[in-house]
């Protein structure tokens, strides 16, 4: 038993290092996600008072918004797919899965992400949400 525990050491190790960088990107990419939307809610607080002025809904306003960061959001997502997908490969030989549960940890792993996109933006969205559009209008 012991010889067994001695074999599966380093493999215990190199799941408990990558999972911990994985954690570790993760809280990046949250906190870099939130900011930019921020930063982008701030820069537009303008624009979004008139469209509330003019009677546009929750929903129009975050998609406007959502709009302008799209080509951002699906450039970092091609690329993050590719080296995902690369990853997933190199994972599947060393540790001798099936195509099946890589691609199902895949697509796990995309879900999860969308989901971090969206928690990640709903502060500042719902900030936007509250801005009042007569002190947006009057503050220029």
């Amino acid at each position: 038993m012991s010889r067994i525990d001695d074999d599966l050491r380093l493999w215990k190790v190199i799941t408990i290092s990558g999972a911990t960088c994985a954690c570790m990107a993760t809280i990046i990419l949250a906190v870099g996600f939130f900011g930019i939307v921020s930063l982008h809610v701030s820069e537009r607080r303008r624009e979004i008072g008139i469209q509330i002025a003019l009677g546009a809904n929750k929903t129009q306003v975050c998609t406007s918004m959502m709009k302008r960061l799209r080509r951002s959001i699906l450039i970092g997502l091609a690329f993050g797919s590719v080296g995902a997908i690369l990853a997933a490969a190199g994972l599947a030989e060393l540790y001798s899965l099936s195509a099946r549960s890589v691609f199902g940890g895949y697509i796990a792993g995309l879900v999860l992400l969308g989901m971090l996109l969206a928690a990640a933006a709903y502060v500042p969205l719902r900030r936007a949400l509250a801005v009042s559009p007569i002190e947006c209008l009057s503050s220029e």
